[in-house]
C-alpha cells in the first residue's frame, strides 16, 4: 500500500517583464513557483468519526483509535501498555495484540522502550513539512531495525561457532585427561 503522498503544483506568482535577447523588446513573462503539497489526502475529524463508530467498534478498534488520538506533535505515542489499558478499558493482552497488529501492518514502529511512531504516510496531524520530517524519522527507525537484526544474526552465528569450538576443546580435553587414582 505504497501510495503517492506528495505532489508538486505550479503556483502563479505574477508577471515580470524581460528583455528579449534577439529583438531587444520587453516581453511579459508569467512567473510561477513549484510547491510540494500532500496528495491523496482526506480531512477527517477523528473525534467525530470515532464517536460515530463507537457503537460498532470492538475493544481492539477502540484501542487503535485511542492510540491515534493520543500522539504527540511528532506522531509518537508516549504511553505504556498499562496506561493505554487503563484509559481504554481494554486488557493489557488486547493492547499488546493491537500494537503487534499495527506493527505488522506497518502503521507503527517501535522506537525504543515503550515509544512508538505512527507511519506519517498513513496518519499525520500537521503541516506537509512536519509530515516529511516525521517520515524521515519513521524511515530511519526501519533502517536501524534492519541493522540491529543483521547484527543480531551475525552475533548468533559467532556464538554458534564459539559453542562448536568449545565442544571440540572439551572433547579433546576429555580424551587426553587421565583419571586420578
Amino acid at each position: 500500500m505504497n501510495k503517492k503522498t506528495i505532489t508538486t503544483k505550479e503556483m502563479p506568482v505574477g508577471v515580470q517583464e524581460y528583455i528579449d535577447k534577439i529583438s531587444g523588446e520587453l516581453v511579459p513573462c508569467k512567473i510561477t513557483k513549484l510547491i510540494e503539497k500532500d496528495y491523496n489526502f482526506h480531512k477527517v475529524w477523528m473525534t467525530n468519526l470515532i464517536s460515530s463508530l463507537e457503537d460498532i467498534a470492538n475493544q481492539k478498534t477502540k484501542v487503535a483509535y485511542w492510540i491515534l488520538m493520543h500522539l504527540n506533535r511528532e506522531n509518537k505515542l508516549l504511553y505504556t501498555q498499562q496506561e493505554i489499558s487503563a484509559a481504554t478499558g481494554a486488557s493489557i493482552q488486547t493492547v499488546n495484540i493491537v500494537i503487534k497488529s499495527l506493527i505488522n501492518a506497518d502503521l507503527i514502529r517501535q522506537i525504543g522502550g515503550g515509544i512508538y511512531i505512527v507511519n506519517p504516510n498513513t496518519y499525520f496531524k500537521g503541516t506537509t513539512k512536519a509530515r516529511q520530517t516525521t517520515a524521515c524519522c519513521y524511515n530511519a527507525v526501519a533502517k536501524k531495525q534492519e541493522y540491529d537484526e543483521e547484527m543480531l544474526q551475525a552475533l548468533q552465528a559467532q556464538i554458534a561457532k564459539l559453542e562448536k569450538r568449545a565442544e571440540l576443546i572439551k572433547s579433546k580435553t576429555n580424551k587426553h585427561s587421565t583419571p586420578v587414582t
